[in-house]
């Protein structure tokens, strides 16, 4: 799974370039990439009440408005999917049981939304080509896998994987091109974030 994220950021880096004129001096793109610049990560917020379809369109909401409240909603939401994030100094917090089993280095998070906020996307096509790079994945059908994973685990009775599906689509929901990877129509030319994964 980590070589998975490591792979991503590595293909949307050499995806799209940012959008020109909007990430110089944009607030979206100053907020996202704070932590990057800082070397610390802020405080979550608190985890808002709701069923998990509830609370994971509240957190993407609040995450693609690129403001002071970004970021920690961004970290909320990572670690309410089962998600740890170990600090600079080995500090590891995880909120959730059962956990998903990855853990996130701060820097890794903190560069994750500065790519955000700089709108760097790749297709799901690119980067499931590039996947192909891991050899256990050269002859896997992973755009269906992606998409088929996606959608069954929106409908899953397991909390934090129904809510780490559904923050996914809603961020597609909130895409400056918004698409929905719930519906029939999204196909392997959908254009995702640095979030998504």
């Amino acid at each position: 799974m980590k070589l998975i994220t490591i792979a991503f950021a590595a293909i949307t880096l050499l995806g799209t370039p940012p959008i020109s004129g909007q990430t110089l001096k944009s607030v979206r793109n100053e907020k996202l990439s704070a932590s990057f610049y800082s070397g610390r990560l802020p405080e979550p917020i608190l985890t808002p009440e709701g069923r998990p379809d509830e609370v994971a369109a509240t957190l993407a909401k609040q995450v693609a408005a690129g403001n002071d409240q970004s970021m920690p909603a961004l970290l909320t939401a990572m670690m309410a999917m089962g998600f740890g994030i170990r600090d600079s100094e080995g500090v590891l917090t995880q909120t959730v049981q059962p956990r998903q089993g990855l853990v996130f280095e701060s820097w890794e998070v903190a560069a994750m939304a500065k790519m955000y906020g700089e709108r760097r996307t790749t297709s799901l096509s690119d980067l499931c080509e590039g996947l192909k790079a891991i050899p256990e994945l050269k002859h896997a059908p992973l755009e269906k896998i992606v998409l088929d994973g996606i959608r069954k685990q929106a409908a899953s009775e397991q909390p934090e994987l129904r809510l780490w599906a559904r923050f996914i689509v809603e961020l597609g929901r909130n895409s400056e091109q918004p698409y929905d990877l719930l519906s029939a129509g999204a196909d392997k030319n959908v254009r995702i974030d640095t979030i998504t994964k």
